[in-house]
């Protein structure tokens, strides 16, 4: 979990309920020259903060890590996760359900395959292997120079690994 914006009170409430879930939480600080970068991400509709660009980020802020998987906060947890972990993550860097808009959202940007990322299961090890940060972040400045991301993040993760992007069944991200 992030802790930018946290006061020290909600952290402890937060610990708290991790610990009686017998659950550990770690808190990150996150790079401010990342967040220089995150800050000046153009954002094209309301409910999209720069915040959600901390994902992007992840696999070089949490580099003790090869394989996350990222919930996004309004995901209901019904049953085991473990599968996903099972899959064969081998040559990709990002696995997500498929877009109920999928065709729309992969025309629009010009991709094959479009995934819905409110539940990633993501390759760190893969991600900067193959994305090196600098190189990360220069193909998302040439992708914010040619590009409106009217999905925000989703389309960003989309078009920059739409080469290494596979889809996991919707039981896991139910739309």
């Amino acid at each position: 979990t992030f802790s930018d914006g946290l006061c020290e009170e909600s952290k402890i409430k937060l610990q708290k309920i991790v610990e009686a879930y017998n659950s550990q939480l770690h808190f990150v600080d996150f790079p401010a020259d990342l967040i220089s970068i995150i800050n000046n991400i153009p954002i094209y509709v309301n409910h999209i903060t720069s915040v959600s660009f901390y994902r992007l980020f992840l696999p070089y802020v949490i580099n003790t890590v090869d394989i996350c998987l990222y919930v996004d906060c309004d995901i209901l947890v019904r049953g085991s996760v473990l599968p996903l972990f099972e899959m064969n993550t081998k040559d990709c860097c990002i696995m997500g359900a498929y877009d109920d808009s999928a065709e729309y959202y992969a025309k629009r940007l010009g991709v094959s395959t479009y995934c819905n990322t409110g539940v990633l299961l993501m390759n760190f090890k893969e991600i900067r292997k193959h994305y090196p940060l600098e190189s990360f972040i220069s193909l998302l400045s040439e992708a914010l120079s040619n590009n409106v991301f009217l999905m925000g993040d989703q389309d960003i993760i989309n078009l920059l690994f739409k080469d290494s992007l596979s889809i996991f069944p919707n039981e896991y991200n139910y739309q």
